[in-house]
C-alpha cells in the first residue's frame, strides 16, 4: 500500500509541475509583443503628428473626389494610419474603443492586414492582434477574411472576436454579416452611400493591400430619376 501511495504522490507532483510549467509558458506567451507593434509605439511624436495631418488631408481629398468625380482612388500608408491612430483617435475619438482596449496600430503587407492593440482587464495585460485579408466582392461589399487572432503569441478562438467585430460595424451604421470561405470566416461589410448623396451610387472596385500601404479605387455615378 505504501508503495502505491508513493507512486500516486509522485505522479501527482509530476502533474502539478507539468501544470505549473504549462501555466508559466502560457502566461509568458501572452506577454509576447509583435515587433511591428513595438516599433509603431516608439514612433517619434512629431513624426506621428505629421503622418496624422497627411492622413487627414488625403481622407478629405478622397471624400471630395467620391462626391464630385466619376472615378477616384487613394493610397494610405501604414505610417499615416498609425499616425492618425496615435494622435487624432486619442484626441477626438477617445471613447471609440471598448473598455480595456488602447493604442491600436496596424501593419500592412501584401494581401495581409494585421491590427493589434493593448488589452488590460483585471489580471490580463497583453497585446491582441488579428490578421485579415481585404478585398471587394461583386456585390460591392468589403470582405474581411480573418486568418487568425492572438493574445501575444497564444492563438485565440475566433467566434467571440467575430461577433464583436460585426457588432462594432453595425453600431457604426454599416451592414455587416459573415460567411465561410475554405474554412476561414469572412466578414462582409456593405459600402454605405454618402450623406445627402441624392441618387449617387458609390462602387468600390478595388482594395489592395501592398507592402506598407492600402490602395482604394472606385467610381461614383448618378442614377437617372425614376420614370413617372
Amino acid at each position: 500500500m505504501r508503495k502505491w501511495l508513493l507512486i500516486a504522490a509522485g505522479v501527482a507532483c509530476g502533474l502539478l509541475v507539468l501544470a505549473a510549467a504549462v501555466a508559466w509558458f502560457t502566461l509568458s506567451a501572452t506577454r509576447y509583443v509583435p515587433p511591428f507593434y513595438q516599433e509603431a509605439l516608439q514612433m517619434d511624436r512629431r513624426r506621428q503628428e505629421a503622418a496624422c495631418d497627411r492622413m487627414e488631408q488625403k481622407s478629405a481629398a478622397l471624400v471630395s473626389d467620391v462626391n464630385t468625380s466619376d472615378r477616384w482612388q487613394a493610397t494610405f500608408t501604414q505610417e499615416q494610419i498609425n499616425g492618425w491612430l496615435a494622435v487624432d483617435l486619442v484626441k477626438k475619438h477617445a471613447g471609440a474603443l471598448p473598455s480595456g482596449f488602447s493604442e491600436p496600430r496596424v501593419a500592412i503587407e501584401p494581401d495581409q492586414l494585421t491590427v493589434a492593440c493593448r488589452y488590460r482587464q483585471g489580471a490580463w495585460d497583453t497585446v491582441l492582434s488579428v490578421s485579415l485579408d481585404a478585398y471587394v466582392t461583386e456585390g460591392n461589399q468589403l470582405a474581411l477574411r480573418v486568418r487568425g487572432a492572438w493574445a501575444g503569441a497564444v492563438p485565440l478562438p475566433l467566434e467571440d472576436i467575430l461577433e464583436q467585430l460585426i457588432g462594432a460595424a453595425n453600431e457604426a451604421g454599416l451592414r455587416a454579416s459573415r460567411k465561410q470561405i475554405e474554412g476561414d470566416p469572412v466578414i462582409l461589410v456593405s459600402v454605405p452611400p454618402p450623406k445627402d448623396s441624392g441618387r449617387k451610387v458609390i462602387e468600390v472596385q478595388s482594395v489592395q493591400l501592398r507592402a506598407g500601404e492600402v490602395f482604394l479605387s472606385g467610381t461614383t455615378r448618378t442614377e437617372p430619376p425614376a420614370p413617372r
